[in-house]
Formats: C-alpha cells, structure tokens, sequence
C-alpha cells in the first residue's frame, strides 16, 4: 500500500470506504500545493529581499491577531441579531 494511501485512510470518517474518491483527491492536492505555493513565497522573500526571519514572524502574527479580531466583532454582530432577533419575535 502506497503511503499516500495510509495517510488518506488513518482520516477517513468511519464508515467511509477505503477508496478516496477524485473529488476528495482533487480537494488534499490542492490544498498540499496551495501551502507548498505559500511556503515558497515566504522563503522567496527571506531569501531573495533580504526580509528577516523576525520581520515575517510579526507579518504572520500581526495577520494572525487581525483575522481573530474580525472573527470575534462578526461573532458580537451575530449574536446581538439573533439575540434582538428572539427578543422582538417572542410573542408572536
């Protein structure tokens, strides 16, 4: 059994069958290039411009702390409409 196989079956879902089908094929190598491509632009900047490895780390984690603001302010919105959503529709 080839190893590519071995790990696609230690993630399958119970129940599912041993065979992966193309979709799902087409999903984990898109998705294996997509951070390989990312992997080489970071490497390309430290190695190409000159960029330091601590400079980039503070570009990841400031990037990082932005994305988990906008998720918590969209979680606020969300939960004050559902919550004026229950509060105005109670009686009826």
């Amino acid at each position: 059994m080839p190893m590519w196989s071995a790990i696609h079956l230690r993630f399958l879902p119970p129940g599912q069958s041993n065979q992966l089908s193309k979709a799902t094929r087409k999903y984990y190598r898109t998705l294996l290039l997509g951070v390989a491509a990312m992997a080489a632009l970071v490497w390309s900047a430290v190695d190409q411009f000159g960029i330091p490895w601590a400079d980039m780390l503070n570009l990841l984690l400031t990037t990082v702390a932005v994305i988990g603001m906008v998720i918590a302010c969209a979680a606020v919105c969300v939960g004050l409409w559902v919550g004026l959503s229950k509060l105005l529709h109670k009686g009826e």
